[in-house]
């Protein structure tokens, strides 16, 4: 699996301009069934993105085409996880690794 940040740059200030193809990427996301929960960090310094393992490569292109990350009101951090252990109603996520 993995954890991706989004932690805010330079451009923030032109967050509202691309918010909405932003939120369309995210939508994308979940309709492709790659993403498990996204949110905001606190203290609004950016958000994070929970994301089934589908490869690296694929997570990294797929990041790339977020408009806040084309634009710079972003930047991207991916860190690939693999879950040993979880609670009962997570336990899918080590399933998932295994699969």
């Amino acid at each position: 699996m993995f954890i991706v940040t989004l932690r805010f740059a330079k451009n923030k200030s032109q967050a509202a301009q691309w918010l909405e193809k932003h939120n369309g990427w995210l939508q994308q996301g979940f309709e492709n069934g790659w993403f498990l929960l996204c949110g905001g960090l606190s203290g609004g310094s950016g958000g994070v993105i929970l994301c089934k393992d589908i490869g690296m490569e694929q997570v990294q292109a797929f990041v790339q085409e977020d408009p806040f990350v084309q634009h710079a009101v972003v930047t991207p951090e991916i860190l690939q996880v693999c879950p040993t252990r979880t609670a009962p109603a997570l336990s899918f996520l080590i399933n998932e690794v295994e699969a």
